[in-house]
Protein backbone atom coordinates (compact mmCIF):
# COMPACT_ATOMS: atom_id res chain seq x y z
CA UNK A 1 0.00 0.00 0.00
CA UNK A 2 1.19 3.35 -0.39
CA UNK A 3 0.51 6.46 2.24
CA UNK A 4 -2.69 6.35 0.85
CA UNK A 5 -3.55 3.29 1.01
CA UNK A 6 -4.31 2.12 -2.42
CA UNK A 7 -2.79 -1.16 -3.15
CA UNK A 8 0.21 -0.66 -5.63
CA UNK A 9 1.70 -4.30 -5.20
CA UNK A 10 1.77 -7.86 -4.00
CA UNK A 11 4.36 -9.15 -1.71
CA UNK A 12 6.11 -11.97 -3.84
CA UNK A 13 8.61 -13.25 -0.77
CA UNK A 14 10.66 -11.75 2.23
CA UNK A 15 14.06 -12.24 2.10
CA UNK A 16 16.85 -10.76 4.37
CA UNK A 17 16.92 -11.04 8.42
CA UNK A 18 14.46 -11.17 10.70
CA UNK A 19 14.75 -8.58 12.46
CA UNK A 20 15.12 -6.24 9.11
CA UNK A 21 13.54 -7.87 6.53
CA UNK A 22 12.73 -6.84 2.62
CA UNK A 23 9.98 -7.47 0.34
CA UNK A 24 9.84 -8.29 -2.88
CA UNK A 25 6.90 -7.37 -4.62
CA UNK A 26 5.54 -7.26 -8.16
CA UNK A 27 3.22 -4.19 -9.12
CA UNK A 28 -0.27 -4.60 -9.02
CA UNK A 29 -1.03 -3.25 -12.47
CA UNK A 30 0.59 -2.70 -15.74
CA UNK A 31 1.24 0.61 -15.37
CA UNK A 32 5.21 1.89 -15.18
CA UNK A 33 4.75 5.33 -14.63
CA UNK A 34 3.38 5.25 -11.11
CA UNK A 35 6.48 7.64 -9.75
CA UNK A 36 6.27 4.68 -6.51
CA UNK A 37 9.97 3.91 -7.48
CA UNK A 38 11.85 4.08 -4.67
CA UNK A 39 9.08 5.27 -2.55
CA UNK A 40 8.19 3.68 1.16
CA UNK A 41 5.63 1.17 0.84
CA UNK A 42 3.56 -0.16 3.84
CA UNK A 43 1.91 -3.50 4.59
CA UNK A 44 -1.64 -3.67 5.27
Amino acid sequence: MDSKGRNVARVIELIGPVSKPYASAAPASDRTDTGKEGKKLYLG
